[in-house]
């Protein structure tokens, strides 16, 4: 498995944002998401897991970059969650790019909920 490098690309941009709060503790919380987005050993997709910063990358695809930040706080832990692309073209994405877009805000939806069931 290879490791995503930590800054993001130049020429990256931003294709949705969202953020949830889970009344878990913050390495509880780290280690569920790590497990559920860790493409496995021979992937083809980068993947990054830093514990101590409390964030996990993971990159493919040709365009697809997606970034969860884990803020703690006192009852729990903020999920901050970046989408990007990467590829760095002009004009409209191709439109299987889109529907990754289109279904960001439902994913992430699903993937908190998931994420509460198990943890809170």
């Amino acid at each position: 498995m290879a490791e995503s490098l930590r800054p993001r690309p130049v020429g990256s941009q931003v294709v949705f944002q969202s953020s949830a709060h889970l009344r878990v503790r913050p390495q509880k919380l780290f280690e569920s998401i790590r497990r559920r987005l860790n493409p496995g050993e021979n992937a083809a997709s980068l993947f990054h897991a830093d514990p101590a910063g409390l964030r996990v990358i993971t990159q493919g695809g040709g365009w697809y970059r997606a970034e969860y930040q884990l803020v703690p706080d006192e009852t729990g832990c903020l999920i901050e969650h970046a989408l990007l692309d990467t590829s760095r073209r002009v004009g409209d994405p191709p439109r299987s790019v889109q529907k990754v877009i289109e279904d960001a805000p439902e994913s992430f939806d699903q993937l908190v909920e998931v994420l509460k069931a198990e943890l809170e």
